[in-house]
């Protein structure tokens, strides 16, 4: 991938990217582009890429060189709202299974409603905020699993709109015949369920801090293992980063819906997230 850049820093101070050229893209490129727009606040893509040939790439990006302080706490019921918002924000359109299903907050909300009261009273999710307004900023939903809960894990769905069911039922046949606690050889599983972060705080490794921290909390509750179900390709690059092996890996076209056609819009998928597979991982704490 070939273009030209230019640097140059304002008064703020802040470093200011511009690049504007023709880039040959090679096969995997849109997967690189996608990270970057994950770990750089205000890339924008101004193309619409194929899996190869040339493009033109502009983008601007500013990246604050002042230190930010961010306090880490555990979530609880109270944090609902916030935690809804930041979905709404920065989740549903970044979020390859729910781009590729095409779900909206409306379509989600059921299935916020039902799974995330008994996430927060583990007391094991752990968000983010900016010390300097209180605003969440990160989040991390885990649980901690016993052997009686791999059944009632996601659910098959019963909810009062088909997106949260079919949402449900992928997460669902993602895992159900990946039972870390059969056969006894782990006691308590931490599931970490779901990571998010605000764009505009992307890169200041705000995930890996999350991740980390929910670990050590999993560590003094008990826990000797820990798993994330990873369905896009920046938190396969973390988990992987983090000593995560994988357990399971599913192919997002072999997912079909019950006429045996593709349940997610692979084209979808593809341009917004770069993503080719769902991973489940596992690490031993």
């Amino acid at each position: 991938m070939k273009g030209t850049n230019e640097f140059e820093r304002d008064s703020n101070p802040r470093l200011v990217i511009t690049s504007q050229g023709r880039y040959h893209m090679g096969q995997h490129d849109p997967i690189v582009f996608r990270v970057l727009q994950h770990h750089i606040s205000g890339l924008k893509v101004t193309h619409e890429w194929q899996r190869q040939g040339t493009v033109t790439l502009s983008y601007q990006v500013k990246m604050e060189t002042e230190q930010e302080d961010f306090e880490q706490f555990v979530l609880s019921g109270q944090d609902q709202e916030e935690i809804h918002n930041l979905i709404r924000e920065a989740y549903l359109d970044r979020e390859p299974l729910c781009v590729g299903l095409h779900i909206t907050f409306e379509d989600f909300l059921p299935f916020l409603k039902k799974a995330l009261p008994p996430t927060l009273e583990s007391k094991v999710s752990l968000g983010v905020r900016k010390e300097s307004d209180g605003k969440l900023v990160a989040f991390m939903l885990n649980r901690i699993l016993l052997p009686k809960d791999h059944q009632e894990l996601f659910g098959r769905g019963g909810f009062e709109t088909e997106k949260a069911n079919q949402y449900t039922r992928v997460l669902h046949d993602l895992c159900a015949d990946v039972d870390i606690l059969r056969g006894g050889r782990f006691e308590k599983q931490l599931e970490l369920q779901c990571v998010c972060v605000h764009p505009d705080y992307s890169g200041r490794g705000l995930a890996m801090k999350l991740i980390q921290k929910s670990e050590t909390k999993g560590r003094a509750l008990g826990c000797d293992v820990a798993t994330i179900q990873a369905v896009s390709a920046i938190t396969e690059h973390m988990a992987k980063k983090m000593g995560y092996t994988t357990v399971k890996k599913t192919d997002v076209k072999t997912l079909m819906d019950v006429s045996g056609n593709p349940l997610l819009d692979l084209d979808a998928v593809a341009e917004g997230t770069g993503t080719t597979h769902f991973t489940y991982f596992m690490k031993k704490l």
